[in-house]
């Protein structure tokens, strides 16, 4: 009797549901937003003689504030539609896969349980448990033969 457990099918299944969701991305609403300030400062000073004033000057301050939103929608595009379609189809197909997969544990687990009971040790654990059976049902103490 020997029990090897099979490797998992949960590598076998993310992938699958990573598809899924790869291609739902395609056909969902996407939204992007940009935004950006930029602020300059000029200071000028000029002194000339040619003025009535003697001195010129010069301040500037400015401040530049932009947003942008920008949302689409995907309303056909068969290629996508195509994608998403196959890839619930690698889903079901995985999800089938790992039913199987747990059957088969089941199965498995239940031959191993049997092949341990069919073994030479266990018929001698079988008959003290029928004579303690035996002994309860007589009246007896368990363990002694009535």
């Amino acid at each position: 009797m020997t029990f090897s457990p099979k490797p998992s099918n949960d590598a076998q299944l993310t992938p699958s549901a990573d598809l899924v969701d790869q291609a739902k991305a395609l056909v969902r609403p996407s939204l992007n937003f940009q935004a950006s300030i930029t602020r300059s400062d000029f200071d000028s000073s000029v002194s000339t003689q040619a003025t009535p004033l003697g001195s010129t000057n010069y301040n500037s301050n400015s401040t530049t504030k932009r947003a942008g939103l920008q949302a689409r929608q995907t309303i056909y595009n068969a290629d996508s539609f195509a994608r998403l379609d196959q890839a619930d189809q690698t889903r079901l197909v995985a999800d089938a896969d790992l039913q199987v997969a747990s059957q088969d544990l089941a199965v498995r687990v239940t031959q191993a349980y049997f092949d341990v009971l069919a073994a030479p040790g266990a018929a001698a654990f079988d008959e003290g448990g029928q004579d303690a059976a035996v002994g309860i049902h007589a009246g007896g103490d368990v363990g002694h033969r009535v």
